[in-house]
């Protein structure tokens, strides 16, 4: 029978070899934040902060280097949660980029991601709650084209593995013919046209320049139940994406009422709280979802269409008649939830990586 002092000299090997797996895996992702960030935003959210707040800049950077090593936090996650203004254990607290990275590749097969990637893909794979026409333009025959625009003042040309709002185009139809379209659609590659969605007029009402979409972010279980991990809604301003890298703002829903809760907030960290939508004036707490239960009862169903991706943020439009579903995304960035949330939503998540 081994004693204490063998168990300690032959697991102290081990010890150490997880020890070092631990230390590269946090210099890998020190090295991707410093490659993916954008440094003139960042110079803008430092000097609002050291402006504001009166911090050393020595300290604020300093801060910002411990918590994306120690913690595996974005340098951009560091100011979007104020971390500046917060002790470690309220840091703790947050999903970083690096545990929600971890989570998602624990839960979404990298072989179907596809599905959820590809706009294409997903409006095939997921049809029956789509709801709204779409074809490829590249491929498709001019009377499809013709067809499909018949009788329509506005057109949405996608391409289809685009990402936030930055590849998507909502075209005036006013004097484009159907060879104008394909021309422009082989020239500028999109490759996916859908019709336009009319949202619900309270939506319409509440934010008149963009298709303004609710993301709500769900979990599948090994048994296939669905649990909602939490919503928002997604607003924008004077461009026609309600994205938050375009300038969009997003507000925390209530789950069980499909009332929003809580203030929008912008990526903009200058920007205070939203209270009224800055276009119409329209108070934003308060602001009912129209057919919220509907919303659940579609991101339910395709949380299990295909199960081989587990953990999914849905976007979905309303229309007068009910719910569509817009997109899915595998990389639902937790940074927006947990804005929206005004804390650190980690908690949630931690039981999924037991």
């Amino acid at each position: 029978m081994l004693g204490l002092k063998q168990c300690i000299l032959l697991t102290a090997p081990i010890n150490r070899t997880q020890s070092n797996k631990k230390m590269i895996k946090k210099l890998i992702h020190f090295a991707y934040f410093v490659k993916s960030t954008d440094w003139k935003k960042l110079r803008t959210q430092s000097t609002f902060v050291i402006t504001t707040y009166h911090i050393p800049k020595s300290k604020l950077f300093m801060k910002m280097f411990l918590c994306a090593y120690k913690y595996g936090m974005s340098f951009h996650e560091y100011f979007y949660y104020g971390c500046y203004n917060k002790d470690n254990a309220d840091i703790e607290k947050y999903a970083s980029m690096s545990f929600v990275h971890d989570y998602e590749k624990k839960y979404n097969s990298k072989q179907f991601v596809d599905y959820l990637n590809d706009k294409l893909q997903f409006n095939e794979k997921y049809s029956d709650l789509v709801k709204r026409r779409w074809l490829n333009p590249q491929n498709a025959e001019l009377e499809e084209i013709e067809k499909m625009i018949q009788g329509q003042s506005k057109i949405v040309l996608k391409r289809s593995k685009g990402t936030i709002g930055q590849d998507v185009l909502v075209l005036d139809l006013k004097g484009t013919s159907a060879k104008d379209l394909k021309e422009k659609c082989l020239l500028e590659n999109f490759n996916l046209m859908e019709e336009f969605v009319e949202q619900h007029h309270e939506l319409q009402s509440l934010s008149p320049n963009s298709l303004n979409t609710i993301r709500i972010m769900t979990h599948l279980n090994e048994d296939n139940s669905v649990d909602v991990l939490g919503a928002m809604l997604r607003m924008g301003i004077t461009k026609k994406t309600d994205n938050f890298s375009t300038g969009g703002i997003a507000a925390s829903i209530d789950i069980s009422t499909g009332v929003v809760i809580r203030d929008a907030v912008s990526v903009d960290i200058s920007l205070p709280p939203f209270s009224q939508h800055p276009v119409s004036n329209i108070k934003i707490v308060g602001f009912e979802i129209p057919y919220w239960q509907e919303c659940l009862k579609m991101v339910e169903a395709a949380a299990v269409k295909y199960p081989y991706n587990k953990t999914v943020g849905w976007d979905i439009a309303v229309r007068e008649n009910g719910p569509i579903l817009i997109e899915g995304n595998h990389n639902w960035w937790a940074g927006i939830w947990q804005m929206t949330e005004g804390k650190g939503m980690k908690s949630f998540l931690l039981k999924y990586m037991k």
